[in-house]
């Protein structure tokens, strides 16, 4: 079942006031969760979670978190890696929390192995590097067995093969039919991970629906050409009105704006003018989302 969240809001987020926020996490897919920092999305998640004072309503599955007789059996959620007391082991950390979730304490164990940490169950938690930590805050999620993930920056610290392994493992929790909305600013990653995005910008949603629709909807189609008569080739563009376009390396022009390789190649073909690379480039996903949140960034430094 889905996570709904209705009219959510709070005074001040960080640097903006999360005002009015309305969304739905599907089931059975990862729905990433972006925007600039201060653009609120960690206090959202706190709102959904009433960990902060604020109006709205979320439900999970048509329930509030306050109607769950056990939370953690419904719902895990990864908000601060390093919410954990540093002397206790991993697993007797764990253990406090599969006796909140009325699960067995041989559940603590299973989590461990679940996240890779059982050749670390008996360290003091303290030890761990950043890595280490999302792991077992992951692990203190995944307890209870729950339905809904809510993971806020969880890669953070994460090694490439532990990034990976993050991605498969919640590709296989969606396999399940669960639901996972996931907030990173690794968004290479979002692009491999997440089927859904909701975007925030200064407390607002900027946009939500099918990521390949919001790359579509905020992407430039792209031409590169290389040709050892690149000056005479730009003359040829300007002439014909056709970009705008930017120089890249020595010979190649990048050609932006209502273009395809078609008309690029017959322009060349037109002119006599030889090409070694012909070919169409669309916008990537972080491309897209520096256009859908160019006028919502706060932290703009000059190069």
């Amino acid at each position: 079942m889905a996570i709904s969240a209705r009219h959510l809001d709070k005074a001040f987020s960080g640097v903006h006031a999360v005002r009015d926020l309305s969304f739905d996490v599907r089931p059975g897919i990862v729905t990433g969760f972006l925007g600039p920092n201060g653009s609120g999305k960690s206090t959202t998640m706190r709102l959904m979670l009433h960990l902060v004072r604020g109006g709205g309503v979320t439900t999970f599955g048509g329930q509030r978190i306050d109607q769950l007789r056990r939370p953690l059996r419904t719902i895990g959620a990864v908000l601060d890696p390093a919410a954990h007391n540093p002397h206790r082991s991993a697993r007797a950390h764990l253990r406090i929390f599969a006796a909140a979730a009325g699960m067995p304490a041989s559940r603590a164990d299973e989590v461990l192995d679940l996240v890779g940490l059982t050749h670390a169950a008996s360290r003091s938690s303290g030890e761990f590097s950043l890595g280490m930590q999302q792991r077992l805050a992951l692990a203190a999620a995944l307890v209870g067995d729950p339905e809904y993930l809510i993971l806020d920056e969880p890669a953070n610290g994460l090694d490439p093969q532990g990034i990976r392994w993050l991605r498969d493992f919640l590709t296989a929790r969606t396999d399940e039919g669960r639901t996972v909305l996931l907030s990173s600013h690794q968004l290479a990653e979002i692009a491999q991970t997440a089927d859904e995005v909701i975007v925030l910008g200064r407390g607002e949603i900027v946009t939500q629906g099918l990521l390949r629709d919001f790359v579509d909807q905020f992407s430039h189609q792209q031409v590169l050409v290389r040709s050892p008569a690149v000056d005479r080739l730009a003359g040829c563009l300007k002439a014909n009105d056709i970009g705008p376009f930017t120089a890249t390396g020595t010979d190649g022009l990048l050609i932006t704006g209502d273009v395809n390789t078609a008309q690029i190649g017959d322009l060349a073909g037109h002119y006599g003018i030889t090409l070694h690379e012909l070919s169409s480039h669309s916008s990537s996903l972080e491309e897209a989302f520096l256009e859908a949140t160019a006028a919502t960034t706060d932290y703009q430094g000059t190069a």
